[in-house]
C-alpha cells in the first residue's frame, strides 16, 4: 500500500498527545518500484529489502517524513498495531558516517550503508 494513503499509526506521549506518527507496516516492494528502478523477489505489498541506508531515508524524505530514530522503534514497536516482519531488521536514524544502525524486536546492530537483504525501512513524520 501507499504510505500517503495509510493511516498512520500515532505514537502518544504519556500526557496523549501525538509524540509521532509512524507507518504501521514497512515500506512495500510495491511503493518503493513504483518510485525507484527495483527489482526483488516477493509480494508487491510485501516489505521492499535490499535498499540501502541512504536510499531509505532519501525515499522517506521525499515522501514527507523521515527514518525513526532508534528509541522511537522501540516506543512504536510495543504499540499493537506495529508490525514488524519476522527475520527482518529496520534502517533507523543514523548519525555515524560508516555504520548505520537496524532495528528489531530486543535487538540493535550497525550495518554498511550498502543494499541488506534482512533490512526494510518505514517513514516516520512528525506531530
Amino acid at each position: 500500500g501507499d504510505a500517503a494513503v495509510r493511516p498512520m499509526l500515532i505514537v502518544r506521549k504519556p500526557d496523549g498527545t501525538p509524540r509521532f506518527y509512524v507507518d504501521p507496516k514497512p515500506v512495500s516492494y510495491g511503493t518503493y518500484a513504483a518510485v525507484f528502478r527495483h527489482k526483488q523477489d516477493g509480494e508487491p505489498d510485501g516489505p521492499v529489502v535490499m535498499v540501502s541506508y541512504n536510499e531509505a531515508r532519501s525515499f522517506a524524505l521525499s515522501h514527507g517524513g523521515r527514518l525513526m530514530t532508534s528509541d522511537e522503534w522501540d516506543v512504536a514497536a510495543v504499540t499493537s498495531t506495529f508490525v514488524a516482519p519476522d527475520g527482518l531488521s529496520e534502517w533507523v536514524d543514523s548519525p555515524d558516517e560508516k555504520r548505520k544502525t537496524v532495528r528489531r524486536h530486543g535487538r540493535a546492530d550497525t550495518r554498511l550503508d550498502e543494499p541488506q537483504r534482512d533490512v526494510t525501512f518505514r517513514i516516520a513524520r512528525d506531530p
